[in-house]
């Protein structure tokens, strides 16, 4: 498994492994799989920006999504971790559902 949950009342906290996630197909279905986006989702930065602004199948209010050993993901998929950053910045303001999604990189390792 590419990812661990965590949940609380209101907060979800999804927790990513950038080493086991080192293609673009393992990153986009870890965050399908963890964020249970529907089947239609794309598999594209563009569908990721659309899935994180509506939100309403999810019952948390807060989403934080953890990304461990950042660059290996990022590396391994050319998605740059700006990019990713400012994707979910924008979806944080987009949000449809008064939302509040982050994103975090971390170097620390279990």
């Amino acid at each position: 498994m590419n990812h661990k949950i965590i949940k609380t009342k209101d907060t979800l906290f999804v927790i990513i492994d950038g080493e086991k996630c080192t293609t673009r197909k393992d990153l986009f279905q870890t965050f399908q799989e963890s964020m249970s986006f529907p089947d239609y989702f794309g598999h594209n930065l563009d569908a990721l920006f659309d899935m994180l602004t509506d939100l309403n199948w999810l019952v948390y209010e807060h989403i934080y999504i953890i990304i461990l050993h950042p660059d290996t993901l990022c590396q391994n998929t050319h998605i740059e971790k700006e990019e990713l950053t400012e994707l979910f910045e924008l979806a944080n303001v987009e949000q449809l559902e008064n939302k509040e999604i982050r994103l975090f990189f971390s170097d620390f390792h279990e």
